[in-house]
């Protein structure tokens, strides 16, 4: 048994190497202000009244020329006064469209209307509950003028709060940012973000947007990326700077973190790709495997060892991508997720093939 716990703990060092040399292979680029490329911006929302004005307060700072750029806010049925906050934004290019088509997948909706009525070459998503950097465009820009790039992706990051529910999403979500990064130097990319996602207007109806997976809530992201992937694979980047990074908020209680995650998890079983559900199955498995650990070493002190090599993989991991990211770890909420989340990972897998979830005031199955 023994021997066979340290083949599994090997293989997921191994993996972690993997991913690390992915991001290492991706080059930083340096953001100037060439300011060529015009963007049409698309945000989907719904009941965003709470978080639209730091959104919007954000595209007011953005060093770009306001004739460049054009911001489509898609409303998908809200009930709160989120359009007249939008509408008093009268210095920003914004115009605001209305989703109105009843479909299990409104946000893909909202996201094809406003990608029809964009006027302009390239595209960029994000969230109504985001903060967008200065720099922003003009890192698109900057990364557009040296390559032939169809898709970019771009980090994302959370705001930072002083406590364990905020450092645990934290530290979770740069384990999934080193995976977006890591598979793409690698030339396997199957993770992206659209809370910082750009890709060329004509691409994508090229590779048919999101046909083939509108029954399905969530994935506009991650299922776009499939498609780009096999037509144009060597035509996706990452935008590997801080002067990129968009900040969104962390959930606010467990409950709503639980159907976030079983929102995610719910369309990991429809990637066509075998790579992201091996990925997946193998930190599954090795973190079910430190539990039993646990227990084996009250058995034979040498299982310690593998709870050791693994968090010192950890928290290698995580310190390596936050070079990019810098964001404040505190190291007893470091320790405090490396013990929990084993245990959260087999309740997410066992709540996300038991039921649907609830988003946004709607249930979807999942």
């Amino acid at each position: 048994m023994i021997y066979f716990i340290f083949f599994i703990i090997t293989c997921y060092v191994l993996l972690l190497a993997a991913m690390l040399f992915g991001v290492h292979r991706i080059p930083k680029p340096k953001i100037e202000k060439k300011q060529v490329a015009h963007f049409s911006i698309i945000i989907p929302f719904k009941d965003e009244a709470e978080n639209l004005p730091l959104l919007l307060d954000s595209f007011r700072l953005l060093d770009y020329p306001k004739n460049k750029y054009e911001i489509l806010m898609v409303d998908d049925q809200s009930t709160d006064h989120s359009v007249e906050i939008i509408k008093q934004y009268t210095d920003l290019p914004i115009k605001i469209l209305s989703s109105n088509k009843r479909t299990n997948s409104p946000k893909k909706e909202a996201l094809l209307l406003g990608i029809k009525q964009a006027k302009f070459d390239w595209i960029i998503t994000t969230d109504a509950d985001c903060k967008v950097p200065i720099d922003w465009l003009n890192a698109y820009d900057s990364l557009l003028s040296r390559t032939t790039a169809k898709m970019i992706l771009a980090p994302v990051a959370f705001f930072e709060e002083h406590s364990f529910l905020s450092q645990f999403q934290q530290i979770e979500f740069l384990s999934l940012q080193v995976m977006t990064m890591g598979s793409l130097g690698l030339k396997k990319p199957f993770l992206s973000n659209g809370a910082n996602l750009g890709f060329e207007k004509q691409a994508f109806f090229e590779v048919d947007a999101y046909k083939g997976n509108t029954q399905l809530a969530s994935g506009d992201d991650v299922f776009l990326l499939e498609k780009f992937q096999q037509k144009y694979p060597e035509k996706i980047h990452f935008l590997k700077t801080k002067g990129a990074m968009v900040q969104t908020k962390v959930q606010k209680n467990l409950k709503d973190l639980i159907q976030q995650k079983i929102r995610w998890g719910s369309k990991t079983r429809h990637f066509q790709s075998f790579l992201p559900k091996f990925i997946g199955f193998w930190i599954f498995f090795t973190n079910f495997l430190l539990i039993f650990s646990v227990f084996l070493t009250f058995y034979k002190i040498e299982y310690s060892l593998f709870i050791l090599i693994k968090f010192l993989a950890d928290a290698f991991y995580i310190k390596y991508v936050n070079q990019l990211y810098r964001i404040r770890i505190y190291p007893l909420y470091f320790l405090a997720t490396f013990i929990f989340y084993p245990f959260w990972l087999l309740l997410i897998g066992f709540l996300s093939l038991r039921t649907g979830f609830e988003w946004k005031g709607r249930v979807y199955k999942s």
